[in-house]
């Protein structure tokens, strides 16, 4: 079946319907279906060889997609080339021109449409203001900081008024501390400018703080789109749960009527069943912070799950603990503890471990992988 646009709406910049890509016979690819709303900052998230930067270079026009339909605003793109998309894209290299002031670096694509030199300095000296680098107009791009050129980069990009920018992990060459810096900047920048942001990075924070919604890939594939609560509290796979975030895995079975039962007879249970056939393998997922350390004095409630366990290690984190341990069915176990709390479990004794049922994840085993 063709693949048709949608209509245009207020609501949608940018429009990916049935996109497939293959290189040969290898697919990169598969099946795209993605719609980025007017103002929204959608963040392209997975590892190394998902097909995150062969889907903005699909979108830039440097790509073309082997099957599938791109538009923007409405109107089908996908046969034209780079320079008739209104899109800007911002790599992870910088890309500056060396011989050029700050100013005709960020000038630059205006005086090649032409644009006239007084509407061309104030577009100019907007763009720099919005960047806070309206100082350095007049200086070399060398002599500025990492995080200070890809704002040059950044306001290059944003001068051309394009409807989508797209940005290759423009972050990823910084240093820690320049790069958190410049999270909080391209936050604020998207507020003030309200264009649209295509953003690929396989850094799950930077997704986090930065994503009004975020787009989780793998293997060519996307396994869930949704704002960054939605993934990391409902993840819809397996890989989304792992990549997303820290989780402790276990392996059982799931008995309807039971629950899930473990390896040494105990049995947890839980209220995520949906799509989980009954005596069947399961994977059960529980986030470190979710985990809390149970006293003798507090009776056990129904809607939590209780369990027994070894402790190993306690290691001291600044604002928090991280408690590590073996379950009674031998699965290791870790926990985040805030450091202001008196410790209730000690390296080499035993401890009762709660959640609340609500707080467990759920996946039917389909191989060995998922089990694991």
């Amino acid at each position: 079946m063709t693949a048709v646009p949608t209509k245009p709406t207020e609501q949608t910049d940018l429009e990916l319907i049935g996109v497939h890509k293959r290189f040969g016979t290898k697919p990169v690819l598969t099946d795209i279906n993605v719609a980025v709303r007017q103002g929204e900052f959608l963040a392209i998230l997975g590892p190394s060889g998902s097909g995150k930067s062969t889907l903005l270079k699909i979108v830039a026009g440097f790509e073309r997609q082997s099957t599938g339909i791109v538009t923007l605003r409405g109107a089908d793109v996908s046969d034209l080339p780079p320079y008739r998309r209104n899109v800007n894209t911002v790599f992870q290299s910088y890309a500056l021109f060396p011989h050029m002031s700050v100013f005709e670096n960020v000038a630059y694509g205006l005086r090649r449409k032409g644009v006239k030199s007084t509407v061309l300095r104030t577009r100019v000296d907007e763009a720099l203001e919005l960047v806070n680098l309206s100082r350095f107009a007049e200086r070399a791009p060398e002599t500025l900081s990492g995080g200070e050129q890809q704002r040059v980069a950044i306001a290059r990009a944003l001068v051309n008024r394009p409807a989508v920018l797209l940005l290759d992990e423009p972050l990823s060459a910084l240093d820690l501390k320049i790069r958190r810096r410049m999270q909080q900047e391209l936050k604020r920048i998207h507020e003030d400018v309200g264009t649209t942001f295509l953003y690929v990075t396989h850094d799950q924070e930077e997704a986090l703080v930065l994503a009004d919604r975020i787009a989780v890939m793998r293997s060519g594939h996307c396994e869930q789109i949704g704002t960054g609560a939605e993934i990391y509290h409902h993840p819809a796979t397996r890989f989304v749960a792992d990549f997303i975030g820290e989780t402790n895995w276990f392996s059982g079975v799931f008995d309807n009527g039971a629950g899930i039962i473990m390896r040494d007879g105990t049995r947890l249970r839980t209220r995520a069943t949906q799509g989980v056939a009954n005596n069947t393998r399961v994977a059960v997922g529980v986030r470190p912070e979710r985990i809390r350390i149970a006293t003798d004095r507090e009776s056990c409630r129904p809607d939590e799950n209780r369990i027994s366990a070894m402790i190993n290690k306690i290691v001291f984190q600044g604002s928090s603990l991280r408690i590590e341990g073996r379950t009674s069915w031998g699965d290791p176990i870790e926990l985040m503890q805030q450091t202001d709390r008196d410790a209730a479990a000690e390296p080499g004794k035993s401890a009762t471990l709660a959640w609340d049922v609500s707080a467990m994840l759920l996946f039917q085993v389909t191989d060995e992988r998922s089990a694991s």
